[in-house]
């Protein structure tokens, strides 16, 4: 059964183009950080990338998802982290399409420049770790156990933010927390 869905998938995606596009984040040298909550009745992203880092947490919803060279499903609770440049796309299941009241998808969705978190811990001891994080997030990495519990709180009253500490958006404090916790 797993390989129809695939293909059926990989059919959908097709009638798309599947050469991934760059999407931008809206991040600069002055805006460094973003969160963005997702509210909809179904995904309808292009296959893309970008050239921040990114974590997706899946509030609501399910279907496939690529990540690099890998399909899986996702549902509720699903939380990856991409490293840059690394194409995907979040497809809903066929049942969203039909805008039921019922179904919606939502999700926040973090950026970060990746650089600004190895310019935070240059010279520390958690430089080795982040940096090893980074490496393992270019292919992306989903986020389980406790690391994924302990994130889910500090997102969970982030809001949309666009900056850390000095930011006076409500959850810009949460925002500099989840970066602490990768």
């Amino acid at each position: 059964m797993i390989p129809v869905i695939i293909i059926i998938f990989v059919n959908k995606l097709n009638n798309q183009d599947m050469k991934a596009r760059l999407i931008e984040t809206g991040l600069d040298a002055n805006r460094q950080f973003r969160v963005k909550q997702v509210d909809e009745y179904f995904l309808n992203s292009p296959f893309h990338f970008h050239d921040t880092c990114e974590i997706v947490l899946i509030e609501e919803g399910y279907g496939k998802r690529i990540v690099g060279d890998h399909i899986d499903d996702f549902d509720k609770g699903d939380m990856v982290m991409m490293g840059p440049n690394l194409p995907h796309i979040w497809q809903t299941d066929n049942a969203f399409y039909h805008r039921r009241k019922d179904l919606r998808v939502k999700a926040t969705v973090l950026y970060f420049a990746p650089a600004m978190v190895l310019n935070l811990v240059a010279g520390t001891e958690a430089a080795g770790p982040v940096e090893s994080l980074f490496s393992k997030a270019s292919r992306g990495l989903s986020i389980r156990h406790e690391t994924h519990d302990r994130l889910l709180e500090l997102i969970a009253g982030m809001g949309v933010t666009e900056g850390l500490k000095d930011s006076p958006l409500p959850g810009s404090h949460r925002s500099a927390g989840v970066l602490r916790r990768l």
